[in-house]
């Protein structure tokens, strides 16, 4: 046996969400390195982001797939989707400035319903405003 994949479907994203998706082999013997730590705990970060924009997408009428936080192939297709819908480079991925506005949109659902993160859901108000404020540019 020896090697197997870390990273959960099909590896560890690397750059912008929605970057190729590329398997990180390791030795099943070898410790975790910091590195590998830092890079699940961003995964993790993300995950509501990921759930969120999925959802928003969804909504929209761009079938990303189950909203479950991981950005695969549907979700860039859906992505890509919406931005060539609005007119802007289709990418199928989500810029560090859309992923810290989607973040900052969540921080403020949870401030105004005293919710923890995971327990906010996004609606079609948020679905809009998710599209409009973070992924429109």
């Amino acid at each position: 046996m020896g090697k197997k994949i870390n990273g959960g479907v099909g590896g560890v994203a690397v750059g912008v969400i929605g970057a190729p998706i590329v398997p990180m082999i390791r030795n099943s013997n070898k410790k975790q390195t910091g590195t590998d730590k830092q890079k699940l705990q961003r995964k993790n970060e993300e995950r509501p982001i990921i759930k969120a924009v999925q959802s928003a997408l969804n909504m929209a009428g761009f079938d990303s797939g189950r909203s479950d936080g991981l950005f695969g192939p549907k979700s860039s297709k859906a992505m890509k989707g919406y931005q060539a819908s609005i007119g802007i480079e289709e990418t199928g991925r989500l810029t560090a400035a859309q992923v810290a506005c989607v973040s900052n949109f969540l921080d403020e659902q949870v401030e105004k319903n005293f919710a923890n993160l995971t327990d906010i859901s996004v609606d079609m108000e948020a679905s809009r405003t998710i599209l409009n404020r973070c992924l429109a540019n």
